[in-house]
């Protein structure tokens, strides 16, 4: 079962929307199956989606937390509206996703 927070489900919407036009573009540039048949396409979809989750995740977490006073106890009360999936932030997908892609690139090169 996925966790997620807010908008945390988007990071994979947007890594399989971005290899989906990948491959539409691969395939319809090169051949039919191009990208099933070559492993560095996915590699770079996954570099490609990076960019908007990292911008996404900025832009959802940059008020996440507010602090309110209420005013019977006098106290201080945070409120944080944070967008995460598996408990981590959107933005910090962005790394991660970088990461991923990198280690699928090493495994490729070592097959070749």
């Amino acid at each position: 079962m996925l966790i997620w927070k807010g908008y945390g489900f988007t990071i994979p919407l947007i890594a399989f929307l971005i290899s989906y036009l990948l491959q539409s573009v691969f395939d319809a540039v090169f051949f039919n199956g191009f990208y099933s048949v070559q492993k560095w396409p996915a590699s770079l979809a996954l570099f490609i989606s990076a960019v908007p989750v990292w911008f996404l995740g900025k832009y959802l977490n940059k008020n996440a937390e507010r602090i309110f006073l209420d005013p019977k106890t006098c106290r201080e009360i945070k409120v944080a509206s944070i967008h995460s999936l598996f408990w981590i932030r959107v933005e910090y997908w962005a790394p991660i996703l970088c990461i991923i892609a990198i280690i699928s690139l090493i495994k490729i090169s070592e097959i070749i």
